[in-house]
């Protein structure tokens, strides 16, 4: 059950922990990107609200529809979005996270732990993951590119190489290159 109040929900907003891991979108606003991009960033920011809120998917998804956790400048990336992309990722994610979480955590390296992954990290990893593994029709090439990017755009300390390990041990160990 969500307890958060409108007043939390400001609260968060003011939150520099936030703020900092959503401050991406501006930064992304001044190169021209795809609407699959801007659905994967959303989704990775939704995932990333998720993890430091109580809040449920569909929660978090009203939320960016009503502005709640977008800038004003970045309408323009919401609305040229494939929003239901973006919905398609959340709710993938959390569907089947008792399969992508153990599999990030038995691909990391051996000196580190599920519990020490950036939660920005765990994030991409987690829709990376989720687009690897259930959606066959886009190239996984095309995939791990997109989330080492957004890695590597959040500024990760050697985050976009973990990504990029992780994603590419478990699309090589499911013979999803070979394609």
């Amino acid at each position: 059950m969500n307890n958060t109040t409108d007043n939390d929900s400001d609260t968060l907003l003011a939150s520099p922990e936030l703020k900092e891991k959503t401050d991406i979108s501006k930064n992304m606003l001044h190169k021209k990107i795809g609407s699959r991009t801007a659905s994967r960033l959303i989704a990775v920011q939704g995932l990333y609200a998720m993890s430091i809120t109580d809040k449920r998917p569909s929660e978090i998804i009203s939320d960016f529809q009503s502005g709640l956790l977008r800038q004003d400048n970045e309408i323009g990336l919401i609305e040229s979005n494939d929003f239901e992309y973006t919905i398609t990722i959340l709710h993938g994610v959390v569907r089947e996270q008792r399969v992508i979480d153990p599999l990030i955590a038995e691909t990391l390296p051996e000196n580190w732990s599920f519990k020490r992954l950036d939660k920005v990290a765990c994030a991409i990893l987690r829709c990376g993951l989720y687009e690897l593994l259930f959606s066959p029709q886009i190239p996984p090439k095309v995939i791990m590119n997109e989330y080492t990017n957004l890695a590597s755009s959040f500024g990760l300390n050697d985050g976009n190489a973990l990504v990029n390990g992780i994603l590419n041990a478990v699309a090589r160990n499911r013979n999803l290159l070979d394609a």
